[in-house]
């Protein structure tokens, strides 16, 4: 442990994050998503598909498990937090360097080919709605990339961030291991920190970000593109049944169409927010947090919302 740094008076900063109160609401959060996860890995396994017959069951199946991984390693909190850290977070701590690391590369880890197959689900809804592409199709064209895509990538990244030993506890972001500066207040420029850590920590947010960028493009823009698909059928199908049929039987058919419509619509636009809600809870709010804490404390409120719904994907995605 740096003494010097154990004897600043921000490292004995108590917040909602370092509190009992708030281990016991991210354990709660991440075994809900951990429980929402599993069944819904137990429906795919018992369904008649199964993984086998179905692009959708395996790109869920992928998303799903990702989940697990993820909140399970935020499940265990502070428990793989090293003795010797310089925070004084109120969990048990029983944990070293080396188990910090590995809570933190299951997080990003998890984290990260979650959002990736998110991305390649909404592209293989384009593809089988858009372009009429079958299962089959889908397998040998674009399945096979999409799954290395979002578990090499995932993989590479959390294991460059180990590499690097980024990761750490923080009392201003995070009730466990994960990416974060060490202190949480270093600074570039100052002396008693690492300037190399904290670029490494800096190009992480960038990559990530640019990661966030490239998957919440893909998943807004093919919802659109969808949107768009279902709404130019409904046109054409009018004015075909306004040839063929009286205008009365046009009129209850554009009707039904257009119920059917605005029923994609928001089922499309739930699936978008939910989606685009996980990348924000891992990069954009930990990020916003950092720097309100870099000004003054974030608001208790502030740090339960984090704390419950950072770990919620897999519910969200059940």
């Amino acid at each position: 442990m740096n003494t010097t740094m154990a004897d600043d008076p921000r490292a004995n900063v108590e917040t909602i994050i370092t509190s009992l109160t708030g281990i016991v609401i991210t354990i709660i959060s991440a075994s809900v998503s951990i429980i929402a996860s599993a069944l819904v890995i137990y429906i795919i396994l018992r369904s008649m598909k199964g993984l086998r017959k179905s692009v959708y069951h395996r790109i869920m199946f992928g998303m799903n498990a990702a989940d697990i991984l993820q909140s399970t390693a935020i499940a265990f909190t502070t428990l793989p937090m090293p003795k010797d850290m310089i925070y004084s977070f109120k969990g048990v701590v029983i944990g070293n360097h080396t188990s910090c690391q590995v809570q933190g590369f299951f997080v990003v880890f998890g984290c990260l080919m979650g959002i990736m197959y998110n991305a390649a689900l909404s592209i293989y809804y384009l593809c089988s709605i858009n372009y009429n592409m079958t299962d089959q199709q889908f397998r040998k064209c674009l399945e096979p990339c999409l799954h290395v895509i979002a578990i090499f990538g995932g993989f590479v990244i959390a294991v460059g961030l180990g590499l690097a030993d980024r990761y750490h506890p923080s009392p201003s972001t995070k009730a466990w291991c994960g990416v974060s500066r060490y202190p949480y207040w270093c600074e570039v420029s100052d002396d008693d920190c690492d300037a190399e850590s904290i670029i490494a920590f800096i190009l992480f947010c960038i990559v990530t970000g640019g990661i966030a960028v490239v998957c919440s493009i893909v998943i807004v823009g093919t919802m659109i593109l969808i949107v768009h698909k279902v709404r130019r059928l409904q046109r054409i199908r009018t004015q075909e049944l306004q040839k063929y049929r009286s205008q009365i039987y046009a009129q209850i058919a554009s009707d039904n169409l257009l119920q059917t419509t605005k029923t994609v619509m928001k089922q499309a636009m739930a699936y978008t927010i939910v989606n685009l809600l996980g990348i924000v809870s891992f990069i954009i709010f930990p990020a916003i947090m950092q720097r309100l804490f870099d000004i003054s404390k974030p608001t208790p409120v502030l740090q339960i919302i984090y704390l419950a719904f950072r770990p919620l994907q897999g519910f969200f995605n059940a």
